[in-house]
């Protein structure tokens, strides 16, 4: 079965949240061009969160953000946005690639952090395949706290996702220092898992 594939920026990853949804509602919905089309509703019911006026406040003022910052531009007809990415934007200097299916299993993932955040660790450990890294390095690339990075890499290791392996260094006789440790991403999930 032939996956379609989605390409993030790595310069998104450290996007708030609302500004990181909207790339990627655009991303994974767009028709053609990366064009989406579509309602505050519609855009709440993605990001999985209620159509209330602070959340249709929030991803208006991650718009305006994000059209400020060349990130895309934002056509509004009545109530209804098409929110295309600029060309800048287009331009992708370092692109992480991962099947579009990804996206809704991070969506969908019992996890004690919002999903975003999942997919964030997700694409940031595929990036960083076998490197040795801690927690606190990782949630500062991000702009994220430590324990979202470990709730969401929790979430990643129970579909085998990832996998983690501590490095150790000998100090003395009985005393073993953490170094960090390797994040191993597979290119298989078990998804009867989520």
């Amino acid at each position: 079965m032939k996956y379609d594939m989605v390409e993030f920026d790595k310069e998104w990853l450290i996007l708030a949240k609302h500004e990181f949804k909207i790339l990627t509602m655009i991303t994974v919905l767009a028709e053609n061009k990366l064009a989406y089309r579509g309602t505050l509703t519609d855009m709440c019911r993605f990001m999985d969160i209620t159509a209330q006026k602070n959340n249709t406040d929030k991803i208006k003022k991650a718009i305006k953000y994000l059209q400020d910052n060349k990130y895309l531009h934002s056509i509004l007809d009545v109530n209804v946005y098409t929110l295309t990415l600029t060309k800048e934007a287009e331009r992708w200097k370092d692109v992480i690639s991962i099947k579009r299916e990804w996206v809704y299993i991070a969506k969908d993932i019992d996890s004690e952090t919002d999903w975003i955040n999942v997919l964030k660790i997700w694409l940031y450990s595929i990036d960083n395949d076998t490197q040795l890294t801690k927690i606190d390095i990782i949630a500062e690339q991000l702009n994220i706290t430590p324990s979202i990075v470990k709730r969401a890499m929790k979430a990643l290791k129970n579909i085998g996702a990832i996998k983690t392996k501590k490095e150790t260094v000998k100090i003395d006789e009985n005393i073993y220092r953490c170094k960090g440790q390797i994040i191993v991403t597979s290119a298989y999930v078990n998804i009867q898992d989520y």
